[in-house]
């Protein structure tokens, strides 16, 4: 079996890993370009870059899919395309070059949380189930036929960090099953269902700015997404405080009031309260709430919202 592996982030390089220690190698892998990173803005290599150089794997970090690069594409020779949070948008003249098409790992059960962030929106609507899904791409974004899905439960304390762990190693394993069964034929494509499909956009900054009129449990799923980008933030007397963990907690007051903010940090929501367990004030490290209270003035009473 001839492949060729697309992916970018994180998630793509733990599936690429585990096609590697399997013995599954692709012939070259595509990856986007290094980035300007960090508070210094020095560029940064793709996580797959840094396991496919592991591997002295054939690398090429196109900014576009030029004819050029289809053209590479092409004399691979390719059965499959391996795909993989690569996070560009493939053309029918790219999906249509590999012998059986392009399989894509797919970080949800679909056609559930179709998008860019499925595991961010996942835990922000207060899922308790999720998954993995191989598909075949078409020219929707994650509309292609399904050809194998696996369930993966959500535990409370997960955040998008630790389940996209979670997800990819379980993604890895299922493309490896799915891999070698589609390549003998013995797996045939099911179209998506209409009935529950939803999409899940990539977050922007906004999208981690809390709410506090909204219920308490509803605020700890979006600190749980958020983490660790964008990052749940509210705002002080005008400062930023990053929120990394939280849970609810039993409590009353106008929403956004601090309650309690000696030992424990807690804030009224609509409904009852949420307990801050690590933040991060602008510029500093992460704290528990005990160490961020003696730092810093915040008094019951006060009220954190929007700047």
């Amino acid at each position: 079996m001839r492949f060729v592996f697309m992916g970018t982030p994180q998630y793509a390089a733990i599936i690429l890993q585990r096609l590697i220690i399997s013995g599954k190698i692709p012939s070259l892998v595509v990856t986007q370009p290094d980035r300007p990173a960090g508070r210094h803005r020095q560029l940064a290599s793709p996580p797959v870059k840094a396991v496919a150089q592991a591997a002295n794997l054939p690398i090429i970090q196109p900014e576009k899919i030029t004819a050029e690069v289809r053209e590479r594409l092409v004399l691979e020779q390719s059965d499959l395309f391996v795909i993989s949070a690569f996070g560009k948008i493939l053309r029918p003249t790219v999906l249509s070059i590999p012998r059986l098409g392009c399989l894509n790992t797919h970080a949800s059960l679909l056609p559930a949380y179709r998008g860019a962030a499925p595991i961010n929106w996942a835990l922000i609507k207060g899922e308790s189930q999720t998954g993995v899904t191989i598909m075949l791409l078409d020219e929707g974004i994650d509309t292609g036929p399904i050809l194998a899905s696996r369930a993966l439960p959500i535990d409370p304390a997960d955040d998008a960090h630790t389940l996209l762990f979670k997800l990819a190693e379980a993604g890895g394993a299922l493309l490896l099953e799915t891999m070698e069964r589609y390549f003998a034929g013995e797996i045939k494509p099911m179209p998506q269902p209409t009935e529950g499909a939803s999409y899940a956009p990539m977050l922007t900054k906004e999208d981690g700015l809390i709410d506090w009129s909204r219920p308490a449990r509803d605020i700890v799923n979006r600190v749980r997404g958020a983490n660790p980008w964008p990052g749940a933030y509210t705002f002080w007397q005008g400062k930023t405080i990053k929120i990394l963990a939280a849970e609810t907690a039993q409590a009353a007051g106008t929403p956004g009031t601090v309650v309690v903010a000696k030992k424990e940090f807690i804030v009224a929501a609509r409904d009852s309260a949420v307990r801050l367990l690590q933040l991060q004030s602008e510029g500093k490290k992460v704290l528990d709430a005990e160490s961020f209270l003696n730092g810093v003035r915040i008094q019951v009473g006060d009220h954190l919202g929007a700047s």
